[in-house]
């Protein structure tokens, strides 16, 4: 994986297993109140292309955020909008009306 996605899951490639599994930890933690759901893309294949979350999910108001990490061959190919598209809609079928999903601006093709 490319470092510009280890960056973005917030874990330091230079660093120890032990730092690793720690901020992997942390980024884990809002599992534990449902408020942030973490999932792996992955092809057809089993071939890992990226990460995405949910975050700040509110059931009572019906609404979350989204946040999506491509590694970087897989970026500008068109994977981020079809994998919005999946994740809204199975939003959606679950009684979620308002999503919402912060991009850099940096990032021109997002």
């Amino acid at each position: 994986m490319d470092k510009m996605f280890y960056d973005y899951l917030g874990i330091t490639v230079d660093g120890t297993e032990e730092t690793a599994l720690k901020e992997i930890n942390e980024a884990l933690i809002g599992e534990l109140d449902n408020s942030h759901k973490h999932y792996v893309i992955e092809t057809i294949e089993k071939e890992i292309i990226g990460y995405f979350y949910l975050y700040d999910y509110k059931e009572h108001y019906k609404r979350c955020n989204i946040s999506i990490g491509l590694i970087d061959k897989y970026r500008g190919k068109g994977y981020t909008k079809e994998i919005v598209k999946i994740i809204c809609d199975e939003m959606f079928k679950q009684g979620i009306i308002r999503i919402g999903e912060e991009i850099e601006t940096t990032n021109i093709s997002s």
